[in-house]
């Protein structure tokens, strides 16, 4: 049976947020920039039984929760990009089944990287509310350990394996719809949702202040 359906949504959205980009880097060359921060937090994302494939295994069972905070530069009525340092813990009781092994959580762990960010606005109503993609891209150190078949303890780096390799630095990155709310010309809110490996997240929380001239 083909699994290329199983990568189908975040392959669509991709494809979003490289058209979001074109469609507005010249709009945004035009219009003031501005430094700024950002910082934003998922309570809780979960691994869905679909993206097993993506491990090479037959079963997982992830959940946790995200932190991250940057610096940005953008506009109050565009899109913005930056650099954030991220924090993406894993809840312990977690769980993957591959080649007839067993890796569980005893212990929460964590992935500590950094990210390029970016939020693309598709439409904007009424210049308070803007929907668009927010789209990451990075690296993470991933820090902890997993008990296999409750015999012996192995680095989770070796039971998260990315497409069949157990990367110890893995690349991580994030797609989601987004609303953002302009509450000041210098305060964005925003609140989004979809896929953050390795999962996705039910709701994202942030917001982004811009510094003024």
């Amino acid at each position: 049976m083909s699994t290329a359906g199983h990568y189908s949504p975040p392959l669509i959205v991709f494809l979003m947020t490289v058209v979001v980009v074109l469609a507005t880097v010249s709009s945004a060359a035009a219009q003031q920039n501005v430094w700024g921060v950002s910082a934003s937090l998922t309570p809780r994302w979960e691994t869905p039984a679909v993206m097993a494939t993506i491990f090479h295994a037959e079963a997982v069972s992830f959940e946790g929760e995200d932190f991250q905070v940057g610096i940005v530069r953008g506009q109050s009525q565009g899109g913005d990009w930056g650099v954030s340092f991220l924090r993406k813990r894993f809840t312990a009781g977690g769980e993957v089944e591959r080649n007839g092994n067993v890796d569980v959580l005893n212990a929460d762990v964590e992935m500590i990287g950094a990210t390029l960010d970016y939020f693309g606005v598709i439409t904007t109503i009424q210049n308070r509310v803007q929907i668009g993609i927010a789209s990451a891209f990075g690296a993470a150190s991933i820090r902890g350990t997993a008990r296999r078949n409750d015999m012996e303890t192995v680095e989770f780096h070796e039971s998260i394996t990315l497409l069949g390799y157990p990367w110890k630095i893995s690349p991580v990155a994030r797609f989601e719809l987004a609303v953002a709310i302009i509450a000041s010309p210098q305060l964005k809110l925003r609140v989004s949702s979809g896929f953050s490996y390795p999962g996705l997240s039910r709701v994202t929380v942030g917001g982004v202040f811009l510094f003024q001239r």
